[in-house]
């Protein structure tokens, strides 16, 4: 998850990431796994899709600024039942 107003940024930033652990495009990465690069409130919605499927825990990964990124997640957290 690279969670960011500036929606490219996050993206850019998610690539980034994906390319230097995985020495492939982000982009190839991306239709692989689960990512997120996005707003505060797009986590929220992509949060709550799996919520409503019945997930009880998520393991999140995030990109830079680790904990402000799980602070927010963490007050978003009512919002996902």
């Amino acid at each position: 998850m690279s969670i960011d107003d500036d929606e490219a940024r996050a993206l850019v930033k998610l690539d980034g990431f994906l390319h230097e652990y995985y020495k492939q495009p982000g982009e190839t990465v991306r239709r692989r796994q689960y990512c997120f690069a996005g707003s505060r409130s797009g986590a929220t919605d992509w949060l709550r899709e799996f919520a409503a499927a019945g997930a009880t825990h998520l393991a999140l990964r995030f990109i830079g600024e680790h904990e402000k990124q799980m602070e927010l997640v963490a007050r978003k957290r009512g919002e996902l039942n």
